[in-house]
């Protein structure tokens, strides 16, 4: 079943299930030994270059009879704070005998997948966060491909429709199997994917060029990748006052309209202080720094046109706190293996804090903060900020199937850092969303919104969106606070909202909503040769009369191989 949550959960998917994970340059492979992205640490994080005590991940990859499958594509990718926007996957080729070896990797957690041809891809521990301490080397982390595969190709262009070659291409899969892989495209933009039949999301990137991506439905052929020109941003980092140069700081290039994206490209400074954010697509970004103690913000928006480079940027940095702490599952005390904490305003999509953490007044000077901070679980259930300004923060955390039931929930930081703090997790209520039409049948695709309970009587309603997978169902994690909910559909299309109770604890509570309308269109798409399309956006409308206004479109549903599904339709005439 496809998963989701809301304002937070929605987040912590984007983040853990690696929506758009960018991966940095191309990605070798050889057989039977690690292969990593080199990179310059003047204008970019190594997240993969060998620690001093080096870790590693090995294990045997098994066909469904149990027997090692030699050739299989093993990639391991952090799933720690900040990489996914930027950190590349490290791929080896399974030997003779089945078995991998990924070596040199830093502590952090990693989700870890295997594919083969004519297989669908699957990850290590269902795709669950694989943790990794210093100079820790975990074995036995097997993995089992099942036949079945849905094959996806496709090709890597540039703006003017010339092939880019070599560039890396990364499938994502969002529902359950989850899985995560990278392939590098041959020397003609080529490339193909092996995942279970459904809804990826393919993203490529190449030196010089802007990332880009795009939503298919496997199998697919055909599929059409255009990358852009990337644009770059130079600067050094200084200390306020006294002007010196700050080395090893972290420089983040975030779209303008969402400063706090998880999704980013970032660069960390040299010795001297300098940076280089290259790859970034047209737009007007905001520019933050942060490190072990310092940060500092550009003190104004920076506007990129394609290809261009702004040169001699300067951003200071102050001193900020350093916040770190564990989030741990209440019934165990073991670590949570995937999560994400952040610090903020308050989070409509948590329980409020108790009445004597908000009666304690803030230390002088230290408003409640209007910033937000995202750090991602790592190895270990630890969670760290580096750089937060003075001031009070309201805290959201969340795991994976859970939602938080012990530890502060407001923090008054000054200057000093915080260490040790402890957040404890337990199951939450699970909600499962069915969409079929009037006659029963699922329906795919279908998108709904949830309206969730007021945490804040003066505040806004916290929405949640969600889509209906092949088989109209949806299920949300385990991590809803208890209260009422309300589904509705999202137009055009049009249901009677049903309102469900939750309750505080791991319940399963399922919602049906019934679509009005039970008629379909389903049409096949091909160019002028009789090569099958993929990947357009597709629509029918209801003609109307003559008095009627504009007319009302349906979008399709991908149904693969350029396939395409619309419904469910009332019955009429549609264009």
């Amino acid at each position: 079943m496809r998963r989701l949550g809301g304002f937070a959960i929605l987040a912590l998917l984007v983040v853990i299930l690696a929506f758009r994970f960018w991966p940095r340059g191309s990605v070798p492979v050889t057989k039977g030994v690690s292969a990593e992205v080199s990179s310059d640490r003047a204008h970019a994080a190594p997240l993969f270059a060998t620690p001093v005590r080096e870790s590693g991940i090995a294990g045997t990859v098994f066909d469904p009879r149990q027997r090692p499958l030699a050739g299989a594509r093993v990639c391991a990718s952090r799933s720690d704070a900040g990489v996914q926007a930027t950190g590349p996957a490290l791929c080896v080729e399974t030997d003779a005998g089945g078995r991998y070896a990924l070596r040199g990797l830093a502590p952090a957690s990693y989700e870890v997948t295997a594919s083969a041809e004519a297989f669908a891809a699957a990850s290590a521990r269902d795709g669950q966060a694989i943790p990794l301490g210093e100079q820790a080397s975990l074995t036995d982390i097997d993995i089992t491909l099942r036949l079945g595969g849905a094959k996806v190709t496709g090709v890597v262009l540039d703006a003017t429709g010339g092939p880019i070659a070599h560039a890396s291409v990364r499938g994502v899969r969002f529902a359950s199997p989850m899985a995560t892989l990278v392939v590098e495209g041959d020397d003609r933009g080529r490339f193909t994917l092996w995942f279970p039949p459904g809804q990826l999301s393919v993203s490529a990137e190449a030196d010089g060029y802007a990332p880009s991506g795009v939503d298919v439905r496997a199998p697919a052929t055909n599929v059409e990748i255009v990358l852009t020109p990337g644009a770059a941003l130079r600067g050094v980092v200084v200390a306020a006052g006294s002007g010196d140069l700050v080395p090893n700081i972290e420089v983040r290039a975030a779209p303008i309209a969402n400063p706090s994206t998880t999704v980013f490209r970032s660069s960390m400074t040299d010795p001297e202080g300098a940076f280089v954010v290259k790859g970034l697509e047209p737009g007007t970004y905001a520019l933050v720094a942060a490190g072990a103690g310092w940060r500092g913000e550009l003190p104004y928006p920076v506007p990129l046109g394609l290809t261009a480079s702004v040169e001699n940027l300067r951003i200071e940095v102050q001193p900020a706190a350093e916040v770190t702490g564990r989030v741990l599952i209440a019934k165990t005390n073991e670590p949570c293996a995937r999560g994400f904490a952040r610090l903020g305003p308050p989070d409509p999509t948590q329980a409020p804090p108790g009445e004597a953490e908000l009666q304690r007044a803030p230390p002088a000077g230290a408003p409640t903060s209007a910033l937000e901070f995202t750090s991602i679980v790592g190895a270990g259930g630890v969670v760290h900020f580096p750089a937060v300004p003075p001031g009070r923060y309201y805290v959201s955390v969340q795991c994976f199937d859970n939602v938080l039931r012990e530890g502060p929930r407001v923090l008054d930081i000054g200057t000093k850092a915080l260490a040790d703090l402890t957040w404890k997790v337990g199951p939450g209520g699970r909600l499962t969303v069915v969409v079929v039409d009037e006659a029963n049948h699922p329906v795919a695709g279908a998108n709904f919104l949830i309206r969730m309970p007021q945490s804040d009587p003066k505040g806004s309603v916290p929405i949640l969106p969600g889509q209906a997978n092949e088989d109209g169902r949806f299920e949300y994690p385990a991590m809803l606070r208890s209260g009422s909910y309300e589904v509705t559909a999202r137009p055009p299309f049009e249901a009677q909202h049903v309102t469900v109770e939750l309750p505080d604890r791991d319940e399963a509570v399922e919602a049906k909503l019934v679509v009005v309308g039970s008629g379909a269109i389903v049409a096949t798409v091909h160019a002028a040769g009789g090569e099958p399309v993929e990947g357009l956006q597709v629509s029918a409308s209801l003609e109307a009369g003559a008095d009627a206004g504009s007319p009302t479109l349906y979008g399709a549903v991908t149904l693969g191989n350029a396939r395409y599904r619309i419904g469910p339709l009332k019955a009429g005439r549609y264009r």
